[in-house]
């Protein structure tokens, strides 16, 4: 078995409140015929605010991949680093002491990747297995996740990072229903969790699985141009989740002797609003039994592959749970994939929340 010992976030210096992306948004659009639906767009999407690497203005004068690669390298390196540095001081360990480094984004990519860099401005070992994992998409973190509990197998300390810089993928000239509503609802943020085979206070992993849907590349993904990334989300994605997911979680709980009612809190990808409420009413669960990915959606967006980190972050420090409590995390993803991670908690813990 392998346990979560530490999770921290990190998040840019530039915050803006739903009235400034508003405003933002109208003088990006003023004139032409999508301004209203983008508006309703980010009215709709329940975000309060979200986090951004660099100032609005000047993320929609970037051109082409490459200056966007050249922000990455530096904004991504420093978002990552922030929360790299957090979750190892909560453990008192050294980054000499991490045995392995598992890297995840599918902002854009450079070579070498983001990983190198920290490692070498960090002090890690140089003999530590590391393995970046790239355009696995938002379920990306939850993917590491359970890879980085096949590695403490045999490494001894694990560590996960995942960074996003989502903003990097705006497009100025792009008027698709893809990329007005990514604009409303995509952020930037960076979280870093280890993972032990020590047993500790925390959460221990129980299983993982991870499902790929057939036939369903084309709901979720990335038309790649000369002038960078552009988001293509086809409108069945939340109805194509409704009619896989139960089969998917329900046969996976099945295989544990478990069924939903004996689950405390359900992580779920904090997406969006139809993302959340289709799998709710699907899976046949209570909202507030999904209360961590509603407070991440509402206070940073999404965040691609963070965000699964985030709700799992923002349950292990602000909600009460008990020792021997079940959490199942859902995360989804381009192919169309489905992620899922059980898990136990170590400990009684009395949250804010």
């Amino acid at each position: 078995m392998s346990y979560i010992t530490s999770i921290e976030i990190a998040l840019p210096g530039y915050q803006y409140s739903k009235a400034e992306i508003l405003e933002a948004g109208r003088e990006w659009l003023r004139g032409t015929e999508v301004e209203a639906l983008f508006c309703k767009f980010v009215e709709s999407a329940k975000i309060n605010k979200r986090y951004f690497a660099l100032p609005l203005d000047h993320i929609l004068s970037l051109n082409g991949l490459g200056e966007r690669s050249n922000v990455f390298a530096k904004e991504g390196l420093k978002l990552s680093a922030q929360a790299v540095a957090s979750a190892l001081k909560f453990r008192r360990i050294a980054p000499s002491d991490v045995d392995a480094l598992i890297f995840t984004s599918c902002s854009v990519p450079i070579i070498p990747t983001l990983d190198v860099l920290l490692i070498n401005n960090l002090g890690f070992r140089n003999d530590l297995f590391r393995l970046p994992i790239y355009q696995y998409g938002c379920a990306g973190g939850i993917a590491g996740l359970a890879l980085a509990d096949k590695v403490v197998k045999s490494k001894k300390r694990a560590l996960l990072v995942s960074v996003e810089v989502c903003s990097l993928l705006y497009q100025k000239k792009d008027f698709s229903i893809s990329n007005l509503v990514g604009s409303a609802l995509f952020g930037d943020g960076a979280a870093a969790v280890v993972i032990s085979r020590e047993a500790d206070e925390g959460l221990e992993i129980l299983k993982t699985e991870s499902y790929l849907i057939p036939n369903s590349s084309h709901l979720m993904g990335y038309d790649i141009k000369d002038d960078g990334f552009h988001l293509l989300l086809d409108k069945e994605l939340p109805s194509e989740l409704s009619l896989c997911a139960p089969k998917i979680v329900n046969n996976f709980l099945k295989s544990c002797n478990l069924s939903s009612d004996d689950i405390h809190c359900w992580l779920l990808h904090p997406g969006g609003i139809k993302v959340l409420r289709s799998l709710i009413k699907a899976l046949d669960i209570s909202k507030e039994k999904t209360e961590p990915a509603w407070n991440v959606l509402a206070s940073y967006g999404n965040m691609s592959s963070a965000s699964i980190l985030f709700a799992l972050s923002e349950f292990m420090k602000n909600f009460s749970y008990k020792k021997g409590d079940l959490v199942l995390m859902v995360g989804i993803g381009p192919g169309l994939t489905v992620e899922l991670i059980l898990m136990r908690c170590t400990c009684d813990k009395y949250g804010v929340k």
